[in-house]
């Protein structure tokens, strides 16, 4: 049973329980107890979640968790666009640095699922690696260029901004 009381689905109370932490010490417990179980959609939330109470309180319980998570992240496949979206987003709202493997983890499945972003996820992952000072590599840039300009009218104009300010500091 999860925390809420509820029982059922155990994948799915595990995601309403990532979903409630609002301290560091509980999310990291939950997470560390759940490590290996984690599926795709778990890694991205408890990203979110940590960059959520990260923002509140920084602690080095919350780094020693965000680095075990990083790693089980970086062995990861088939993660979806928006999950990729926001571990991308989530290290940049705590100014955290990739570690090596996640980047290149992600950049690849990101240049492999190109075609699927929205535009929102588009822009949000450039913005996200300019945040972090992260140049992607001209695959992914290249990759992401054909699907907006494909896909031009999808983008919201400040999806357009973004994006074109993210570019800009790529070089």
């Amino acid at each position: 049973m999860g925390r809420g009381g509820q029982s059922g689905d155990p994948q799915q109370t595990l995601s309403q329980d990532l979903k409630q932490c609002r301290n560091a010490t509980e999310l990291c417990e939950l997470i560390k107890d759940h490590l290996d179980v984690l599926k795709q959609s778990d890694i991205a939330l408890s990203f979110k979640q940590i960059s959520f109470v990260g923002m509140a309180e920084r602690s080095r319980s919350l780094d020693e968790c965000a680095n075990s998570l990083s790693d089980k992240a970086a062995t990861t496949k088939d993660f979806r666009p928006e999950q990729i979206a926001e571990i991308f987003s989530s290290h940049a709202k705590l100014r955290r640095p990739l570690n090596e493997r996640l980047l290149q983890n992600l950049t690849q499945q990101a240049t492999r699922l190109a075609e699927s972003f929205s535009a929102s996820e588009i822009s949000s992952t450039l913005s996200a690696l300019s945040k972090l000072k992260v140049k992607p590599d001209s695959q992914l840039v290249d990759a992401f260029s054909k699907k907006a300009k494909a896909s031009a009218s999808d983008f919201s104009p400040q999806a357009v901004a973004n994006t074109l300010a993210a570019l800009s500091t790529f070089g």
